[in-house]
């Protein structure tokens, strides 16, 4: 959390969990929801493609066989995310791979999970991910194109996620993606810090209204929620954390990460879970 040390995260049930590692996935779960983690070497596949492929293939199949099918949530974090020209990118190669996964199944746009993709500085493919015996509802951001329908100037295939996803046993909680400064499909304030924090804010603050249209429940800034912050330069930490206090994000509920984002112009991307109110 912002000024604390060291950063710990922690996620409480108060139903029984179980704890386990099976077939190179690590996990928890209770009743509902099941969480996990896949790490793969890099090394052991020709591509970051194939990768992401085998990661995605891995998760999804063991989700189904645990009997949580539904993806809700998934955090994607591999080295050099802007490396690379054109469809070469990493960042390109790895929406290419996790595609071919989802491609799988029928009508697999309106299913797909809320997401992040962040350059790392390990080695490696590490995937976090929530899944639950039952769907959430998926929540799109009437300011942007959605992600799966990106036109092909991002890559051989679109990123395969949701803006947000509505989920919880009693649909309570609202999963939102790495959001940034995107109006449209394209990037906005290619130079200014504090104006991709605004206009970031401004997304989420569309996705609430989306979210209260499309279930009746009010969604907003909260302090049961918890919220991840991806910055690109540590020099920008003053002006975005002052950005978001503006913005009224609860800065005792924020981690800040330094971290490289899906497109080399973006400086920050702002991710998390809230709780929903009825209406």
């Amino acid at each position: 959390q912002v000024g604390k040390k060291p950063l710990l995260e922690i996620w409480r049930s108060t139903l029984p969990v179980e704890h386990g590692f099976k077939n190179g996935v690590a996990f928890a779960r209770n009743e509902h929801i099941l969480v996990g983690q896949l790490v793969l070497n890099e090394n052991d596949y020709p591509s970051l493609d194939e990768a992401a492929f085998e990661a995605y293939q891995r998760i999804l199949a063991f989700q189904r066989n645990q009997g949580y099918k539904h993806a809700l949530r998934m955090w994607n974090f591999f080295p050099d995310i802007n490396v690379g020209d054109a469809d070469d990118e990493r960042y390109r190669q790895f929406s290419l791979g996790r595609a071919r996964t989802f491609e799988q199944f029928r009508h697999f746009e309106r299913a797909l999970p809320a997401a992040s993709a962040i350059g790392s500085y390990r080695s490696g493919l590490l995937i976090h991910f929530v899944a639950a015996r039952t769907p959430g509802v998926q929540i799109e951001n009437p300011r942007q194109v959605s992600a799966f329908e990106y036109p092909r100037q991002y890559g051989p295939r679109s990123p395969s996620f949701s803006r947000a996803v509505v989920a919880g046993p009693g649909r309570d909680r609202l999963f939102v993606s790495g959001t940034a400064a995107i109006v449209g499909h394209q990037s906005r304030h290619e130079d200014c810090l504090v104006s991709q924090v605004e206009e970031t804010l401004r997304n989420w603050q569309s996705l609430f209204s989306a979210t209260h249209r499309a279930t009746g429940q009010q969604a907003g800034f909260d302090r049961d929620g918890t919220y991840r912050v991806y910055l690109r330069h540590a020099r920008d930490l003053d002006p975005c954390l002052a950005a978001l206090a503006h913005g009224s994000v609860p800065l005792e509920k924020t981690t800040v990460l330094r971290a490289d984002i899906c497109r080399p112009e973006l400086l920050f991307e702002l991710d998390g879970v809230t709780a929903l109110d009825p209406a």
